[in-house]
């Protein structure tokens, strides 16, 4: 893990990964919390959810896409 010149970032690995059976998007890291043995968040598109977060949920779907790994389907447009 690396801190900025600055000290107000910091920057380390992380991994993303959709899970296909929860209809959730994970991050995880080894390395943001030394104490525990990794450190995972599941992010939701459900924004009733507690850990909905649409936004973030369409970047990290983004992501995923670009890189050609699995990713929740596209939602379909609604009709005009």
């Amino acid at each position: 893990m690396q801190k900025s010149a600055k000290g107000k970032t910091v920057t380390f690995p992380i991994d993303v990964w959709y899970d296909e059976h929860s209809k959730r998007i994970h991050v995880a890291t080894n390395d943001a919390a030394p104490e525990a043995d990794d450190y995972i968040i599941a992010v939701s598109n459900d924004p009733e959810k507690a850990n909905g977060h649409p936004t973030l949920f369409r970047r990290l779907k983004k992501i995923l896409q670009a890189q050609g790994a699995p990713a929740p389907p596209d939602e379909p447009k609604p009709e005009k």
